[in-house]
């Protein structure tokens, strides 16, 4: 397939995503985790060097700054292109004849270096162009997937479990290629711990394990993750983390290195480090230190009612 025609195929995909028949949906799930990929290597995404998408801020950034390469390209191109015109009405006056024009254009020396420069700035305004373009292609295709969330979000509430389980697997890609978007999702599905579905609540705590706390996480790696969940918790979403402990706890994934590491985030916050700080930055340190103490308290004691 040209490489052009997978925007338009990725937008077809996500209007399938509310498509009435639930094998439609499931197909369309699947093949919009395959296109995720596919973009990945469009845009130089190497998951082997553990490489995510830009968020869309930041290709925002870099398209406006690919814009503006391109239009100075282009100033300069026309620049170049008015010397060469320039030189070559002086040598038409001079040599009327079209043959002769010709041939003094050839043999003149400032006429060849404009030429030459001519060449150049052609060539880098075709490749200031290409850059340009992917950077507006890498825009749609991320502004796709964050309004592509919004419609998985409501999926992870669906009826049908081949719908939910199939929402979580691709909020688990998203995550693992860097997208914000996926965020809001992966909070929302601490609910589908306490599905009445096993395969549902399997497929999630499996999720949470493999994204935050996979065996080959450190333990300060894990603490860390564990404190980030814990940030902006709703009491719904602290109901649902007790849980989630409870299940990583008897299968391993949290174990007493975590538990020290919390107990040391806890005990020991060293405060001197605020010495000298700006009053202002001094009290949202302090503000953050003061909350990650309360958290890592809140965490204790899930394990311990655990």
């Amino acid at each position: 397939m040209p490489r052009d025609r997978y925007l338009e195929l990725f937008a077809h995909v996500v209007g399938r995503f509310q498509d009435v028949t639930v094998l439609v949906r499931k197909n369309a799930l699947k093949l919009f985790d395959q296109l995720v990929q596919i973009f990945g290597i469009i845009f130089n995404v190497d998951r082997n060097r553990n490489e995510t998408f830009l968020h869309l801020d930041q290709v925002k950034a870099e398209l406006a700054d690919a814009t503006q390469t391109c239009e100075k390209g282009e100033v300069d191109l026309a620049q170049v292109e008015q010397q060469i015109k320039a030189i070559e009405q002086r040598l038409r006056e001079s040599h009327p004849d079209p043959d002769a024009h010709r041939g003094a254009c050839e043999g003149d020396a400032e006429y060849g270096r404009w030429a030459g420069q001519l060449r150049e700035h052609r060539e880098a305004v075709h490749k200031a162009e290409f850059i340009r373009q992917q950077y507006e292609d890498y825009r749609h295709f991320v502004e796709g997937v964050n309004d592509a969330a919004g419609v998985l979000e409501s999926m992870l509430s669906s009826k049908s479990v081949q719908d939910t389980v199939e929402a979580v697997r691709t909020f688990k890609l998203l995550r693992i290629f860097g997208f914000q978007a996926a965020e809001p999702g992966l909070r929302k599905m601490l609910t589908l711990l306490f599905s009445k579905d096993d395969a549902v609540a399997r497929e999630a705590v499996e999720t949470y394990e493999f994204l935050y706390f996979a065996r080959g996480l450190d333990a300060d790696q894990k603490t860390a993750n564990l404190l980030r969940l814990m940030k902006g918790a709703t009491l719904t979403d602290l109901t649902c983390l007790e849980e989630l402990l409870k299940r990583l706890l008897a299968s391993g994934a949290v174990d007493h290195k975590v538990t020290k590491h919390l107990i040391s985030t806890y005990a020991k916050q060293d405060f001197s480090a605020l010495d000298g700080m700006p009053t202002e930055e001094q009290r949202a340190r302090l503000y953050h230190a003061r909350l990650e103490q309360r958290h890592a308290l809140q965490i204790l004691r899930m394990i311990t009612a655990g």
